[in-house]
């Protein structure tokens, strides 16, 4: 049954239930009944209250007995609702995790930019270290290619510094 037929249905059978339940009133008041001691109008009264419950009480069984669904969630509010209060928790607990995913993230990645900034001025550095390393080995083959014709300019047995070999260089003489 669609939404609308089922409401069209509940609206003819309140309008059944109160009309019996106006007829059954006006009847009781007619006849002077007395239920439980009360007065005929008060009688009437009390009739027409149950009836204004058979109503509600009616309308709500046919919504039950019509719609499967319904019934299933009515009757399974309480588990309905300890679900979706776990769901909000998890749902925080997993909101807190993810700030705490993106905060550890925008870390690493401001430790990434550093460490890249860090490996450019080493690049750079080790750059500068090469071309300084090529132009000493360049200088060094250069002295190499002019030394090899000359010999020491000390003379035999005076070590590199004018000094003879074995003496402490106190009193000695060159």
């Amino acid at each position: 049954m669609t939404f609308w037929a089922l409401l069209i249905l509940i609206l003819l059978l309140s309008a059944l239930v109160a009309y019996l339940g106006d007829r059954v009133a006006k009847w009781a008041g007619k006849r002077h009944y007395r239920l439980l001691g009360l007065r005929p109008r008060q009688t009437a009264t009390l009739v027409a209250v149950f009836t204004g419950v058979g109503i509600a009480l009616f309308s709500y069984l046919g919504f039950l007995l019509v719609f499967r669904e319904a019934r299933e969630t009515i009757l399974e509010a309480e588990a309905v609702r300890q679900e979706r209060d776990r769901l909000k928790e998890e749902r925080e607990a997993l909101l807190r995790a993810k700030e705490a995913l993106e905060a550890e993230s925008a870390r690493a990645l401001a430790e990434v930019t550093a460490l890249r900034e860090d490996r450019k001025e080493l690049a750079r550095a080790l750059g500068e270290a090469e071309a300084l390393r090529r132009r000493l080995e360049a200088e060094v083959a250069a002295w190499k290619g002019k030394g090899k014709g000359l010999r020491p300019s000390w003379g035999k047995g005076k070590g590199p510094w004018g000094r003879r070999k074995g003496s402490s260089g106190k009193g000695a003489k060159p």
